[in-house]
């Protein structure tokens, strides 16, 4: 399983430490990390909210380049 992706996908915002639940729950690619929601993040064990933040803003991001790679 290659976890690239969401190790960097991670690192760039500092949240690295949450690497093993992601990998775990299979959640390692764009377009499964494009659709996290709070409710996700809180049962990944993402508990800080300036972390769930981040890690939002972030998949939302990728949200938007896809939509905009589409156009």
């Amino acid at each position: 399983m290659d976890c690239t992706f969401v190790e960097e996908f991670l690192k760039e915002i500092n949240c690295e430490k949450y690497l093993e639940e992601f990998v775990s729950c299979k959640l390692i690619s764009p377009e499964e990390i494009k659709f996290l929601d709070k409710e996700v993040l809180i049962a990944l064990g993402v508990t800080n909210l300036g972390d769930r933040l981040r890690i939002l803003r972030k998949s939302k991001s990728l949200h938007r380049q896809k939509s905009q790679e589409e156009c």
